[in-house]
């Protein structure tokens, strides 16, 4: 039978097409991969490229490491730069009077700047025209160092350190007098060379009783230690505890004063005015076999 007309033409399409994969087949093992190559940039350009990728990839990196390596190489103990700040005018002093007065100014935490914050505080004793400066942070372990016996000297009410008017270490652990800061009066004000001496280290801030169980705050930095030992010391800190006791209290709940002095024999009870109050606030909570449970 023969061909039709459409079957030629179909035919013919078939042979076209092997004869066009037959050369692409013939191109392929004579000229390579491809018949159509992209042309490489120009050398200007392509350089031009390989300088912005390079500062590109240098400036993010500079970007996250800087910041790190300031994170990771300072610390809230380590050495400050001593800066002179204003803390007292010189009229608001009395003679041979310790005063403490609490310094002020700019704190850097990391990447953050907060302005007008306290740093610490510093014990004044005005001369006439001069003005000595301690730290009121105890060498011991950063507790803070208060006026003790009526005055005539120095202490430390976390672990009887004694310390004379001018600094100088009388009793206790410590292992140095107060650090001085240097002053100067400018415009009537008195400014004091301000610095955290030491690196970071762990303190105790309180203690427990021997026959107590609880939890202990530990300050990380002098700058902690002295921060929560003032709170202790001005009785902002809650403190909580349970108490079994042999006999039920008459009263439901109630109030115990006394006074303690520490000195350098160590702490004891003392007459009313001699010592530190300390105050004692109570309730019953429950009641069994005669005994009490107390919330105190």
């Amino acid at each position: 039978m023969g061909s039709s007309k459409q079957d030629r033409k179909r035919d013919a399409m078939f042979a076209g097409s092997n004869d066009h994969d037959s050369k692409v087949g013939d191109s392929h093992a004579t000229e390579g991969p491809s018949e159509v190559a992209l042309a490489d940039p120009p050398p200007t350009r392509r350089r031009t490229l390989e300088l912005l990728v390079a500062v590109g990839t240098v400036a993010y990196a500079g970007a996250l490491l800087v910041p790190a390596a300031r994170f990771l190489g300072t610390s809230d103990g380590d050495h400050e730069k001593a800066r002179w700040l204003r803390v007292a005018k010189l009229d608001a002093l009395k003679e041979n009077t310790p005063t403490r007065v609490p310094v002020r100014g700019a704190q850097r935490d990391a990447f953050t700047v907060t302005a007008d914050v306290t740093l610490g505080s510093v014990w004044l004793a005005r001369a006439g025209s001069e003005v000595r400066a301690l730290s009121s942070e105890c060498p011991h372990l950063g507790c803070a160092v208060d006026v003790v016996a009526g005055g005539a000297s120095f202490g430390c009410p976390c672990h009887t350190s004694r310390f004379a008017l001018d600094g100088k270490p009388e009793s206790g652990p410590s292992p140095r007098g107060m650090d001085p800061l240097a002053t100067r009066v400018v415009d009537g004000w008195v400014e004091v060379e301000f610095h955290k001496p030491g690196k970071a280290f762990v303190g105790l801030v309180h203690r427990l009783d021997r026959p107590a169980r609880g939890l202990v705050a530990i300050a990380r930095t002098s700058k902690g230690a002295s921060r929560l030992s003032e709170q202790f010391r001005s009785r902002t800190v809650s403190k909580h505890y349970q108490a079994v006791v042999q006999g039920v209290p008459e009263q439901e709940q109630g109030e115990l004063c006394d006074w303690l002095l520490s000195d350098e024999r160590g702490s004891r009870v003392c007459k009313p005015g001699q010592g530190a109050q300390a105050v004692l606030r109570y309730r019953v909570a429950s009641v069994q076999n005669g005994k009490a449970l107390l919330d105190i």
